[in-house]
């Protein structure tokens, strides 16, 4: 291979083993002087049993051992739904995953139930023989992740994938369940796992492909309503909602310390800051929207003169373009569709006019890609400022590269205007 251009790393991408020049070779057959000895071209029929009796390791019938470690009250439940939420809560709550991913190494998971942690392998295999005790409907589902590469279809090959999941069937409707991390909520699976294309695994039939994707739409809003007093001081209320995968990572970063702390780190990254009231809703019910209500008191940067420049985008603004390549030869993976909204009621002092406004902004990406709108509205000495920030897709391919860089360059420009006020 001659004249291959370096590659770039750049952000929103898959594993880089996925676009580098490569020759890829597997192993099809063994032989000695007697011919051929081990054939190990195989088809997916073959494949699930080596799957079964070899990654697996046999671990695939404990259904036994854990219909005696379920609690009662929970195999009991009547509603088949309801009955699998708390199983799936049980196996999420009572494991601590090691962070190492799925491998074909001898998995113990009575051991590792007994230990309370374990691997990928572990952890939901545990889940899987757990629903089976309980006679709900379930398969394993095994997948590369985004960091490890995406595996060939052309014909099976095991040690393309590094992770397993399980899917739940209830009342016709497939469930896909991941209870390695604590804060993902039932249906929904985590970031890492959205690379495509999974192998559904069936013992009794052959296996199937599906493409894996996010349960919930991903949003956060932001909705402030702030007043300005003649001592350049904000006062009012900011409120944050977010859903999805973006409620997921906030819930992580509440965990890490107590809710003095979690105040403390939010004032330190937004100065002049001061919270004076909290309150958050949904932290525990993970199927819920996460929200937080902050009585908040900001200072300018500047002292009430003749003529004041507020930056009124406080909170959320896209101050980077993480896409600065001026060329690249791969496609762009967001993983996940995202959406945010921000509002901003600003009530200035009565012995100031508005002067200027940020500049009104609706730009589209091509083939419905997503959108920016900012709109402004004046009425009085009240200022109401929105924004609607919406990736669409999942991935654009390279034709789309430049639309998307000039896209978040737009956006950067229109939350870099100013509010300008003038003394009366």
């Amino acid at each position: 291979m001659n004249d291959i251009p370096a590659f770039k790393e750049e952000e929103h991408m898959l594993s880089k083993k996925n676009y580098i020049s490569r020759i890829c070779f597997d192993l099809k057959s063994i032989t000695s002087y007697r011919g051929v000895i081990d054939d190990l071209t195989t088809t997916w029929k073959q494949a699930d049993k080596t799957l079964k009796d070899q990654f697996f390791n046999n671990q695939t019938s404990k259904k036994s051992f854990f219909k005696k470690n379920i609690p009662e009250e929970i195999l009991a439940t009547q509603n088949t739904l309801e009955k699998a939420k708390k199983i799936f809560s049980f196996i999420q709550n009572h494991f601590t995953w090691n962070k190492k991913y799925w491998t074909n190494e001898d998995a113990k998971i009575k051991n590792a139930f007994e230990e309370k942690s374990g691997d990928v392998g572990e952890v939901n295999i545990s889940l899987y023989n757990s629903l089976k005790a309980a006679d709900i409907d379930a398969n394993l589902v095994v997948l590369s992740t985004r960091e490890h590469g995406v595996p060939t279809k052309l014909f099976p090959v095991i040690y393309d994938y590094n992770y397993v999941i399980v899917q739940a069937i209830i009342d016709q409707q497939p469930y896909f369940l991941d209870a390695t991390d604590r804060f993902i909520p039932f249906g929904e699976i985590p970031y890492r796992t959205l690379n495509g294309d999974a192998r559904i695994i069936n013992f009794k039939e052959e296996s199937s492909w599906v493409t894996l994707k996010p349960k919930y739409q991903s949003s956060l809003n932001t909705t402030s309503k702030l007043t300005l007093n003649e001592e350049g001081v904000f006062t009012g209320e900011l409120m944050m909602i977010r859903n999805g995968y973006l409620a997921v990572e906030q819930r992580k970063k509440m965990s890490l310390t107590n809710e003095e702390g979690y105040l403390e780190d939010f004032e330190a990254q937004n100065p002049n800051l001061e919270v004076e009231e909290y309150q958050r809703r949904g932290l525990d019910e993970l199927d819920k929207k996460l929200q937080e209500k902050f009585e908040i008191r900001l200072e300018i940067d500047e002292v009430l003169g003749n003529k004041i420049r507020i930056n009124p985008f406080l909170f959320h603004r896209v101050e980077k373009n993480p896409f600065k390549l001026k060329e690249r030869n791969y496609p762009v993976d967001f993983a996940y569709a995202r959406l945010n909204n921000y509002y901003l009621r600003l009530t200035i002092p009565e012995n100031y006019t508005i002067a200027k406004l940020p500049e009104e902004k609706a730009i589209a990406l091509p083939n419905k890609g997503g959108r920016f709108i900012l709109k402004t509205i004046k009425e009085g000495n009240t200022i109401s400022i929105l924004t609607r920030f919406q990736i669409s897709k999942r991935i654009f391919p390279v034709e789309e590269y430049y639309a998307l860089k000039e896209f978040y360059k737009q956006i950067i420009v229109s939350e870099s205007g100013y509010i300008i006020l003038e003394k009366k």
